[in-house]
């Protein structure tokens, strides 16, 4: 297979994976709140993602990106938990994720503190 297929199919599976997450979060997010759209669309974008979609005139979950989508089910994902069984295991998962990225993200400032390890390389 060479590059170009592989990047298609990437595409595809992206693609994909977007319809996907918006099928999912449209069928949860309705129920979370009465304004479910600024609530747990528009308020958990980032401030460009929000200002796009506003200026763009977005109205379905379908219109956003993947990275948009991931945010939303990100940030969204106590209001669902409210609303529909997502396993609490999955959660503290979720958690544990997000303080490892934070502690790798404070190593890494740290001058001279990189990890000694054989697939870094020399900067």
């Amino acid at each position: 297979m060479d590059n170009d297929q592989i990047v298609s199919r990437m595409n595809s599976y992206l693609h994909t994976s977007a319809n996907v997450l918006a099928d999912w979060l449209g069928s949860l997010l309705p129920r979370a709140s009465d304004d479910w759209w600024e609530e747990c669309v528009l308020d958990k974008l980032s401030y460009n993602q929000r200002e796009m979609a506003i200026e763009r005139g977005f109205t379905e979950l379908g219109q956003f990106d993947l990275a948009a989508l991931l945010r939303i089910a990100d940030k969204s994902w106590y209001a669902m938990r409210n609303v529909a069984f997502l396993p609490t295991m999955l959660m503290y998962g979720k958690e544990a994720s997000n303080r490892k990225q934070e502690i790798d993200r404070q190593h890494y400032t740290i001058p001279n503190q990189r990890p000694k390890d054989k697939h870094c390389g020399k900067i």
